[in-house]
């Protein structure tokens, strides 16, 4: 026989054993491949189904008016963002239903390292959920604080209030935030260095430019604790040459009445200027 007529029917013998053999594979998974099929197929429509009435019961509970609040915090409407916590939930459980359906099918087929690898990622999924959790409630707390701060420097006057409340939320939600990616698994250790470095700066350059700004404010806060006992309203009193009655005092100013007008100084004038006190006739006789 043909030498070259033998290697031929060789190459043709073991090319019908691999096809053979891979005939043979296929038949032998192909169970495994329809059972995997039909659990794929079926943890869709369930994910979908579940999900679907999850998302009706919270909408008709109003759980998107909640968050209506957050998103008429400052900070989403000039970035445009809209949180909408009913469709959040319906992705989160659509996909975590699928996952696990995915998850069976890959042990039917025996692929390890991809049931390892979604188990893995399932199991993480609650320590996110708490992460955002704790992200989202402690946007709120600090949204809170800052309208408190807010209204307080409004009470006392205190000038440059909204960049006061401002920069104690960014602190406040720079702290929730890291702590957040803690909790998600986040090394945050390079990250909170560079931070405490950097509000350590900002917060010293803010006092020592809030120092200048408000000095003169904050000469009047402490003049009007001094001057309480020795003017009151309706005194008749003379300072820089205008003569009038005092009308009314607070805790930065105070006005004279000259009877052609009324002149407002800076409370401070009341300890740093020659004031006159003019008594009542029939007490200066």
């Amino acid at each position: 026989m043909d030498p070259q007529n033998d290697t031929i029917f060789s190459w043709a013998d073991n090319i019908t054993r691999s096809l053979q053999s891979v005939v043979s594979q296929i038949f032998d998974i192909f169970p495994n491949l329809i059972g995997a099929l039909v659990l794929l197929i079926f943890g869709w429509l369930i994910a979908k189904l579940v999900s679907g009435i999850v998302a009706r019961v919270l909408k008709r509970i109003g759980l998107d008016k909640l968050a209506d609040k957050l998103n008429q915090t400052e900070m989403f409407q000039e970035s445009n963002l809209t949180i909408k916590p009913v469709k959040i939930i319906k992705g989160f459980i659509y996909w975590i239903l699928l996952l696990i359906f995915v998850l069976s099918a890959a042990e039917t087929l025996e692929l390890d390292l991809v049931s390892q690898q979604i188990g893995a990622l399932i199991q993480y999924i609650p320590q996110l959920l708490t992460a955002l959790i704790i992200l989202t409630l402690g946007f709120y707390l600090a949204n809170a604080i800052k309208e408190v701060v807010a209204n307080a420097c409004r009470s006392f006057n205190v000038p440059s209030g909204k960049i006061i409340s401002s920069v104690v939320f960014y602190v406040l939600f720079i702290a929730i935030a890291v702590t957040a990616m803690n909790q998600a698994g986040i090394d945050t250790t390079i990250i909170t260095s560079n931070i405490i470095i950097m509000i350590g700066g900002v917060v010293l350059a803010f006092a020592i430019a809030y120092g200048f700004a408000a000095r003169n404010v904050l000469s009047s806060i402490l003049t009007s604790f001094y001057s309480k006992s020795s003017f009151q309203v309706g005194q008749e009193i003379e300072v820089d040459q205008y003569r009038g009655i005092l009308v009314n005092i607070d805790n930065v100013s105070f006005t004279l009445d000259t009877g052609d007008s009324r002149v407002v100084f800076p409370l401070s004038r009341l300890l740093n200027d020659k004031v006159i006190i003019h008594l009542p006739k029939a007490e200066a006789s």
